[in-house]
């Protein structure tokens, strides 16, 4: 029996050509904002693969991999509408990590979802992503393989293989990170970027006070003092 399944997966893997390749990539189309709360994608897209190939990613970590000091922290993941099989939450670890979160466009495979169109971006599952009231910088959130994680892929939506960075005889593995900065104050009043002036933004001046901005600068003159709390009083309960 051994023997067999020795074969068999070196028949999947066998399958594949140098070069088709899978890219993870971590995406939002939401405006980061101090304070405020994004909703980050990891998708998987496919080249080089002919016909309808099916995959699911498991096992995969997101983490603030620069900026921590940035970070407020994740959700668990949400898979999407179209997602058919192998889906889990992960686990939060701390405040800037998602551990082994499990998404999957598992398309063709006993006619599952044969409408997906694997020659695109595919959601693989979205975490959301508080950013901290104070953050000044620059976060890099990036996704990478758990152990014993990976990307499976059905070249032919019936014989899979794990694939892995680096793995030989598979298609390469690689990850595209997320990078934002930390929006300024979009309005007079809005200390935090949060698009309203609410009592987080006398908060956000009285946290920053004697700064330089952005957080705190409710004026947008370059510095935080008693006249950014005049602004967020003048405009307070103001959306911008």
């Amino acid at each position: 029996m051994k023997n067999v399944l020795t074969i068999a997966a070196l028949t999947a893997a066998a399958g594949f050509a140098s070069a088709q390749a899978v890219e993870v990539a971590v995406t939002t189309n939401d405006t980061p904002a101090p304070g405020g709360t994004i909703t980050v994608d990891v998708t998987a897209n496919m080249t080089g693969f002919s016909g309808t190939p099916a995959f699911a990613g498991y096992g995969l970590d997101l983490d603030v991999t620069a900026g921590t000091a940035g970070a407020a922290g994740f959700s668990t993941a949400t898979s999407g509408a179209s997602l058919q099989i192998g889906t889990l939450a992960g686990t939060v670890d701390g405040t800037t990590g998602l551990d082994r979160a499990v998404g999957g466009q598992v398309s063709n495979i006993f006619n599952v979802n044969p409408s997906v169109d694997t020659s695109s971006s595919v959601l693989l599952f979205s975490a959301d992503f508080t950013i901290d009231a104070g953050c000044t910088e620059q976060i890099t959130i990036g996704a990478s393989v758990a152990s014993n994680g990976g990307v499976v892929v059905y070249p032919d939506a019936n014989a899979g293989t794990n694939v892995f960075a680096g793995e030989s005889g598979g298609p390469t593995l690689s990850f595209t990170d997320l990078v934002i900065d930390c929006a300024a104050p979009s309005c007079d009043g809005d200390a935090n970027g949060d698009n309203v002036v609410n009592v987080d933004d006398f908060i956000a001046v009285l946290l920053n006070f004697g700064g330089a901005g952005p957080v705190g600068d409710a004026n947008n003159d370059s510095v935080v003092n008693v006249a950014d709390f005049i602004a967020v009083l003048l405009n307070f309960g103001q959306p911008c």
